[in-house]
């Protein structure tokens, strides 16, 4: 089995619907997960983050490029998809875990990402669903490829987008994922018929994430927890799924 670490941001910050209880339940005690505690870096299964998740509402997000600053002031916090590959640097561990990812819109550079960013800096690959909904499938693929990151998929039937209807992916031929390598973002999209249909969820989402984001608010748990409002905990479950089947896919690459 491939030794990977999940990331804790999304099992923090963005499953609005789904208990401590539950996460317990449905995590397999042998996956590594990762967070920081007053600076320190802790890797623990399902039952030991939850005893950090329980007073981590208001903890803030760690990213590839703030966690030595993170860690120096001591802080406490959630680690994003290329947060969590500073922890697989150190543990020499070469696969992280995650569900929904960073991406791009027309005219942005790769580096404007901080997950494709610290895919071109480091050597640790990463397993994700797919870039956010709010960002461009396609031009992000472009140009993840473009400052070398090379992008696989899990089925070449792969849809683009995220929790909602597919984005057009039609003449995108990407390789299916053989084996983890440096440098590579494996996509392992949600199936079409288990996205949510109505796309004004995401449109009145993203909306309500930039008012609070001027609040000083983090951007994407403010969607996703008014998505999760507005479907009704559905999009809750759709990631936990997913996180749960990249976890799996991720023990045999």
């Amino acid at each position: 089995m491939r030794e990977f670490i999940i990331e804790s941001a999304l099992l923090t910050h963005g499953l609005k619907s789904i208990g401590s209880e539950r996460l317990k339940q449905e995590l397999d005690k042998k996956w590594k997960i990762a967070w920081l505690d007053y600076g320190r870096m802790i890797v623990g299964n399902v039952d030991e983050f939850c005893e950090f998740r329980e007073r981590a509402a208001d903890y803030g997000r760690v990213n590839y490029f703030n966690y030595d600053q993170a860690v120096r002031a001591g802080r406490s916090g959630a680690l994003t998809a290329s947060g969590a590959m500073r922890v697989c640097e150190d543990r020499k561990i070469p696969l992280v875990v995650t569900c929904g990812i960073g991406g791009l819109v027309p005219d942005q550079c790769a580096e404007k990402c901080n997950d494709l960013r610290a895919l071109m800096h480091s050597k640790v690959s990463m397993l994700a669903t797919s870039f956010k909904d709010m960002f461009d499938f396609l031009y992000s693929v472009e140009q993840a490829e473009k400052s070398g990151v090379r992008v696989c998929v899990s089925d070449e039937t792969l849809p683009g987008g995220y929790m909602f209807l597919p984005q057009e992916a039609s003449g995108t031929r990407l390789p299916e994922v053989k084996t983890a390598t440096p440098h590579m973002l494996c996509l392992n999209p949600i199936p079409a018929e288990k996205r949510i249909q109505d796309y004004r969820i995401l449109e009145e989402s993203v909306i309500y994430g930039k008012e609070q984001e001027k609040q000083g608010r983090y951007f994407h748990p403010a969607v996703n927890a008014r998505i999760d409002e507005l479907t009704g905990g559905r999009s809750s479950e759709i990631q936990l799924e997913s996180l749960i089947a990249n976890a799996h896919f991720a023990e045999d690459i």
